[in-house]
């Protein structure tokens, strides 16, 4: 029996008012009934609530550890769960852990870049992903694809009741379509959040609901997620979902679908709004090829493309390669996630190796960095002398030195004193001016508060 917990949002973006997420009614309902799986599921929601958000990340560690599953699978949404919670997972414990990522194709540099560290596979469903990252230094990429959950989606006896329907959000330049085909003559019942302009709620579906919307649809329509129709798109769950009930699906021309379905024969696809309108016109009044394709389509979905298939697919490679050792992943975690400390470490210690370093600071900040130079540059290889306004401080040990008064700073042969301080570099910049003569006062922000780039 394979161990596997399952952690992603329960409730659909974060949001319990919008029902069940896409993850929990896809993946969980999957491997939920898929025979030699002990399924645990861990909830990601923390509804913006920050106590709940932390304790969910040290449960997390808890159930690993108590558990001890073979397989954690997550589904990444934000940062519910922290990077750091994972690597902790990843470094201390015999889990293996696999994150499925769901938009290479926009997300990749904002996001999987900074993530994939964390686990020790990754899966991806854009193709042209997985040189990025290995160009990167990542090589445990495992390209999968969306599919359907067949224990969700199936044939239902139902009579038609729409020519056309379309589920999901008017975003991007949707709306304008479906407003272009009513001129054309072509009604298209919509479905999905926002549709309704004055009460967005009141178009959503519910997941049996949206079943029997493509069941009783003589055409499903699938259109592109970008604000250019012929721009090329990802394939998603929809291109699986409509034709595993059996139901005729009209897609946007997505590069890859012909890698899983004859196009044609097994779903329909339009090259622009014009060629869209002419198949419309074309399969409303030719059944017999209608329901031809759709069980083609059908067919070939049930036998290749499920979730259940994916995931063993998955769970076969990861568990024949085991565990990532690789302790290189550390370091490219840190260099991808804290590039921007890195930098400014590396600007404000420049040279420093041998020499006499001052530091201007005893509190967070400073305790944070010197936590991120030895994580991102190293082993401290100069001499650190502490200070700070704050006479209680002074001659206590702090860091492994000493913490100086500031009227010692020009009896110590200083080369820079680094001000260690967010709110405050301007004020202890005058301060240091007025105290001190010929030495070099470092500052890390100059005056640009974007960011306390030392603060956890």
């Amino acid at each position: 029996m394979l161990k596997v917990i399952l952690t992603c949002l329960k409730y659909d973006y974060n949001d319990k008012s919008r029902g069940y997420s896409f993850e929990y009614e896809n993946f969980y309902k999957t491997l939920i009934k898929m025979d030699g799986i002990e399924l645990l599921f861990f909830d990601i929601c923390d509804f913006g609530d920050k106590k709940k958000r932390e304790d969910n990340n040290n449960n997390l560690i808890k159930l690993i550890e108590k558990e001890k599953p073979d397989i954690l699978l997550n589904i990444l949404y934000e940062d519910q769960i922290k990077k750091e919670t994972f690597l902790y997972i990843k470094n201390n414990t015999k889990t293996i852990l696999v994150n499925w990522f769901c938009d290479d194709q926009w997300r990749f540099e904002s996001t999987s870049i900074k993530w994939c560290w964390c686990f020790d596979y990754c899966v991806t469903t854009y193709k042209k992903a997985i040189v990025k990252y290995k160009e990167l230094g990542y090589e445990n990429i495992i390209f999968s694809q969306w599919a359907c959950n067949q224990y969700n989606y199936f044939k239902r006896d139902i009579p038609f009741k729409y020519d056309v329907s379309f589920v999901g959000q008017p975003h991007s330049n949707r709306r304008e379509i479906i407003n272009k085909l009513k001129q054309k003559g072509i009604e298209v019942a919509c479905f999905g959040y926002g549709w309704n302009e004055k009460d967005p709620n009141s178009s959503r579906i519910s997941q049996d609901s949206m079943i029997d919307v493509f069941n009783s649809s003589k055409i499903n329509l699938n259109l592109s997620n970008s604000s250019h129709l012929d721009a090329p798109q990802q394939i998603k769950g929809r291109n699986f979902e409509v034709p595993a009930c059996g139901a005729f699906i009209l897609t946007s021309d997505v590069e890859g679908l012909s890698h899983y379905y004859e196009i044609g024969k097994e779903v329909v696809v339009y090259s622009s709004f014009d060629d869209m309108v002419d198949k419309i016109k074309y399969f409303l009044i030719n059944e017999e090829k209608r329901r031809t394709i759709a069980n083609a389509g059908y067919i070939r979905t049930i036998k290749e493309h499920t979730y259940e298939n994916r995931l063993n697919d998955i769970f076969k490679i990861v568990l024949k390669d085991g565990k990532d050792t690789n302790k290189k992943m550390d370091d490219l975690f840190y260099r991808f996630n804290y590039k921007e400390k890195a930098d400014v470490l590396s600007v404000i210690f420049k040279n420093a190796v041998g020499k006499n370093i001052g530091i201007y600071g005893s509190g967070d900040h400073t305790t944070n960095l010197i936590k991120y130079y030895k994580k991102l540059i190293g082993d401290i290889k100069f001499n650190t002398y502490y200070f700070d306004s704050n006479s209680l401080k002074w001659g206590t040990e702090y860091l492994g030195g000493i913490i100086h008064s500031p009227k010692e700073i020009d009896e110590l042969n200083l080369d820079r004193i680094i001000i260690s301080s967010y709110e405050y570099e301007e004020d202890i910049f005058k301060y240091l001016n007025e105290i001190t003569s010929g030495i070099n006062i470092v500052k890390i922000y100059n005056g640009d508060k974007k960011e306390n780039l030392f603060t956890d």
